[in-house]
């Protein structure tokens, strides 16, 4: 390809690839700023009236979008395509009558490769693949931003929901490609020069899709993508990468501190080559499973790679290196939630107070005194954010189950006493305040809420978060709020043993601290609220810990500090990142099963009196321990362990 090197070519190349960079950083925004305006002026019925037809249209992103072949055949693109340059090399022929599932490696900051080859015309897609349609898939989010929507459904793109997907690789004209990034935003953290890092082990959501449609794998590697731009130091486990990772996590989109040439925005003028590989025929299953063809995808994945890096200019020395991309990441999220989710983002709306956007901190802030005590009135739990698929991933890692021993009736209200506490209470927040094992289904018409700290309903932001999962203050007043409610189901779980128990979270060893703690049975007497035991094996092995005898000073130390922090100062480790062999703060793979104890029927009594107390607090320590004899061998435990009340 020869590319002119007038200095009028070379400006307007600038020029494309800078008004194509503002249109992926700053378009949305500036979409939603002009409608607001237009909104309040004397165009506001034309607002009205796309609102409406927005309404109207809000499924044709999942129904393959709306592409424009004038949009794909911008002369702007081929500047664009000429100021790196581009260009997309075929491995095998693609048959037009089948459907195809493309996974794109690597993300790159801005999946520059992706979206030249596959949503516009400047390389010769059609040429090169005639009679197929490609479309690129990406995050749900941008289709929620007006205008911005239904320009970039112009470009092929479309969501990246499962039911996008199924929607393409169902037609059954076939000539669909559907092209997925397949890092997916937590990829671009790693898109600088040097090793090739992908997040694609676990990753295999696609491979379910292919299978279940029949549809052909096609891997693509784009040469280049990563060495476009340069990023501030993130290395894995950094408070840089920490934060990152979080806001991801809230925003759905990562947030890659990176710059070009001149420390500006403008990408390095580096060629970018994007190898199509020949495609793996999938046999149509509708149960599949992903063992049958994600292993020799990730060989031919490797081998393509392997064939054209020397014609690319990647060292020799140099391979794929594939990383464990869901199960470990989602629960360190799981753990940057529990331990710095707070501080992190209580810090970030601070600094906010003395920035641009400091406007922002401030309505926050207004709105948080007008909100200051939804945490006690039973919290705002969001039953989306319950069901996020990361929840699933994290669920996998171990892997957690829930078994029922008896059905909980929605007809009445339970306090639910969670043991033991472990590290991180993984049991308990993966089985209660997520979806992952389908807690609805299981026990239907319950709505759960688990009561923690009260001082964290003092972080901004974390608040809000925690409480969309279904947590609340373990307060008297936040509890006996919850339990007077009208409707009844009411299901408020409380780590009984609290943070103190998590200094007796020994691997193979089963200690509950219950004797002294009989609050949550004068909180079950006084709303006639059944107790329901629960024990979750499995939870004390997924850390190791640095046990300290009562007696001595480093203990004292511990319970000292958590007396005035409401915290206990564990010390604790895990694994590695990326290896079970080294140390690391990853939890270790062991499986947790949460098993519910049957109810224990409790009377209502508005002033319980101490001998009415002890009585149901010894049948509940008799029925959990009764839960705890029946289940432990079919849990891996040895017959000759019992359990310890503290």
């Amino acid at each position: 390809m020869e590319v002119s090197s007038s200095p009028l070519h070379r400006s307007l190349q600038v020029f494309a690839v800078l008004q194509w960079v503002f249109s992926f950083l700053g378009l949305a925004l500036m979409c939603l700023m002009a409608l607001v305006p237009a909104s309040l002026g004397p165009a506001w019925t034309l607002v009205v009236l796309y609102l409406a037809w927005l309404y109207k249209d809000r499924h044709t992103p999942r129904m393959g979008g709306r592409r424009c072949a004038w949009v794909w055949n911008w002369a702007v693109w081929r500047y664009f395509r000429d100021y790196f340059p581009i260009t997309l090399v075929k491995m095998a022929e693609l048959d037009p009558s089948q459907n195809y599932l493309s996974g794109f490696h690597p993300h790159g900051v801005l999946v520059v490769g992706a979206f030249s080859n596959f949503c516009t015309e400047v390389t010769g897609f059609s040429r090169l693949f005639p009679g197929l349609k490609p479309r690129l898939l990406m995050l749900p989010c941008w289709f929620q931003v007006p205008l911005f929507r239904d320009y970039i459904m112009t470009c092929g793109l479309v969501s990246s929901y499962k039911a996008s997907a199924s929607y393409l690789l169902s037609h059954p004209e076939g000539a669909q490609v559907a092209v997925l990034a397949m890092g997916g935003p937590l990829d671009a953290l790693e898109a600088k020069p040097g090793p090739v890092n992908l997040r694609l082990r676990n990753r295999k959501g696609f491979i379910t899709s292919s299978l279940e449609h029949g549809a052909s794998l096609v891997p693509v590697f784009s040469f280049g993508e990563k060495e476009l731009f340069q990023q501030y130091p993130n290395s894995p486990g950094s408070w840089v990468r920490r934060v990152q990772e979080t806001l991801q996590r809230m925003l759905s989109v990562a947030l890659p501190l990176f710059h070009g040439r001149l420390r500006l925005l403008i990408p390095f003028r580096v060629p970018i080559h994007t190898v199509v590989g020949a495609p793996i025929p999938v046999q149509r299953s509708p149960k599949p499973s992903r063992e049958q063809v994600d292993q020799l995808y990730i060989e031919r994945l490797t081998r393509l790679f392997e064939e054209y890096k020397t014609l690319y200019r990647v060292p020799v020395h140099q391979h794929l290196v594939l990383i464990l991309a869901c199960s470990c990441p989602c629960v360190l999220a799981f753990l940057s939630d529990c331990r710095d989710g707070g501080p992190v983002l209580s810090v970030l709306v601070f600094l906010l107070l003395f920035t641009r956007l400091w406007f922002f901190s401030f309505l926050y802030f207004v709105w948080l005194y007008l909100d200051w005590n939804t945490p006690t009135q039973g919290g705002r739990p969001i039953r989306r954010i319950r069901k996020w698929t990361i929840w699933k991933l994290q669920r996998d890692y171990f892997p957690i189950k829930l078994l029922k021993t008896a059905e909980l009736p929605a007809d009445q209200n339970y306090v639910l006493g969670a043991h033991p506490h472990g590290i991180t209470c993984s049991g308990t927040f993966c089985n209660f305040f997520s979806e992952s094992n389908a807690f609805s289904q299981v026990f239907p018409g319950l709505r759960p809420l688990l009561a923690t700290l009260s001082g964290l309903f003092y972080l901004p932001l974390f608040r809000d978060y925690i409480m969309s999962l279904g947590m609340c203050p373990v307060s008297r007043q936040s509890l006996d709020f919850i339990l007077s409610q009208p409707q009844l189901g009411q299901a408020v779980v409380i780590l009984v043993g609290g943070a103190h128990e998590a200094l007796y979270s020994i691997p193979g060893e089963h200690y509950v601290i219950l004797k002294a703690r009989k609050g949550f049975v004068r909180l079950a007497l006084r709303h006639g609220a059944s107790l329901v035991p629960i024990y979750s094996f499995g939870e004390n092995d997924i850390y190791r810990i640095k046990f300290f005898a009562e007696n001595s000073w480093q203990y004292w130390c511990q319970v000292t500090i958590k007396r005035l922090v409401k915290f206990s100062p564990c010390i604790f480790w895990g694994r590695g990142l990326f290896s079970a062999n080294t140390w690391g703060m990853v939890p270790f793979a062991k499986p947790i099963t949460t098993v519910v104890g049957r109810p224990i029927p409790v009377p209502r009594c508005l002033n319980p009196t101490e001998d009415q107390v002890d009585h149901y607090h010894q049948l509940y320590m008799k029925a959990l321990e009764q839960l705890f004899e029946d289940h432990k061998e079919t849990c891996g435990i040895p017959a000759s362990t019992h359990l310890t009340f503290l």
